[in-house]
């Protein structure tokens, strides 16, 4: 059975891999901007990281499948002492990288993106369907892609830091800005 399945799955992906029209690209990221946002009651803050790394592809297989990878440490905020707060109650120490696994319908076009995204942080994995990006410009080997994320910490098992007894909102804007580039076509 098990000989059976493998030979299934190899003889559909090599009609995929030769349908007409079904020419795969790749993607690699070149430039991010990746913040997240935080809200007390007494104050907002906002940390930035430009150090993401990706690649994607489209045609290989049913629609688009993108990763990105972010280390926790290079967030900054502008106060060093939250930045470490930070990485210390997202357990950066043991879970260094938020890990995101996205997929889409079909290669990316100017206007609304609708995604589906696999996030791995802090330890836990949480799947957020249907999140909506805009995909703002589009060359022939290039893409800029930006949206926000709405995730909250109570999703990934993050203890909510609090100033003066009040604990920061549960919900945490993800606001990303990233420029894919086209690393081949077949």
């Amino acid at each position: 059975m098990r000989v059976f399945a493998t030979t299934l799955l190899l003889i559909s992906t090599a009609l995929f891999a030769s349908a007409p029209g079904a020419a795969a690209t790749t993607w690699t990221l070149k430039q991010s901007k990746i913040a997240y946002h935080v809200d007390h009651l007494l104050h907002k803050s906002e940390g930035v990281s430009v150090a993401a790394k990706g690649k994607g592809s489209c045609g290989v297989g049913p629609g688009c499948a993108f990763r990105i990878a972010v280390p926790v440490k290079t967030f900054e905020s502008g106060d060093s002492n939250r930045d470490l707060h930070m990485q210390e109650i997202t357990r950066a120490a043991s879970f260094p990288l938020i890990d995101v696994k996205a997929r889409f319908a079909s290669a990316p076009e100017e206007g609304p993106l609708t995604v589906s995204l696999e996030i791995a942080f802090a330890g836990r994995s949480r799947t957020y369907g249907a999140v909506a990006l805009a995909v703002v410009s589009r060359t022939p080997d290039a893409v800029t892609v930006t949206g926000e994320i709405p995730l909250k910490l109570s999703d990934f098992e993050v203890e909510r830091p609090s100033l003066l007894g009040v604990a920061v909102k549960d919900e945490v804007a993800l606001t990303i800005e990233a420029v894919w580039e086209e690393t081949s076509s077949n």
